[in-house]
């Protein structure tokens, strides 16, 4: 995350690479800038994803305005709801999520993932874990749904790998994955 201090006070906002969660008071045409989009807050409680070709904005509180580069206008978001988008592919989809919890799952250390490309999964473990997958672009064809918690890297391995027919080695930080025989 990026902002520039000469220019705040005319145009808040921030550059963002990864994910961020933002909340609390939030200055006046607030942005969070991605290269997938551009987030415009309404509202207190958001997150914003962007990794890869994935996008996702998710609204906790309030509301914020989405403008995605391939789609026409902005779309906003009430508590609840969030988009989905795929910039190499064009896609956008509105949905709505189960507000249970005011704040993403990834801020507990619970990474949940529906449909999503495995290699996409493996890249999360990495960073979460500080671990190495060779190969895991070899992957991206699959699709993944399931959960992990960031608290035990073998039970992650093991609720994310063998659901998909695959086990693992572990050789310094390098994990080395191969079908279940």
């Amino acid at each position: 995350i990026e902002y520039n201090s000469h220019t705040w006070r005319l145009s808040p906002s921030v550059k963002l690479d990864g994910e961020g969660y933002f909340y609390g008071s939030h200055a006046t045409n607030f942005r969070v800038k991605t290269a997938a989009g551009i987030v415009t807050v309404l509202g207190t409680k958001f997150n914003v994803y962007n990794r890869s070709s994935c996008y996702k904005v998710e609204c906790y509180q309030g509301k914020v305005a989405v403008d995605v580069g391939f789609s026409e206008g902005e779309k906003l978001l009430n508590p609840g709801q969030k988009i989905l988008a795929n910039a190499s592919k064009k896609k956008l989809r509105l949905t709505s999520f189960d507000l249970k919890s005011q704040d993403p799952n990834w801020n507990r250390g619970e990474f949940t993932y529906e449909n999503t490309p495995f290699s996409e999964v493996l890249s999360e473990l990495e960073r979460q874990f500080n671990i190495n997958i060779p190969n895991k672009d070899r992957y991206k064809n699959l699709s993944y749904t399931g959960f992990f918690s960031n608290k035990d890297i073998n039970i992650a391995l093991k609720t994310t790998l063998a659901p998909m027919g695959f086990s693992y080695k572990v050789s310094n930080r390098e994990i080395a994955i191969t079908p279940i025989e």
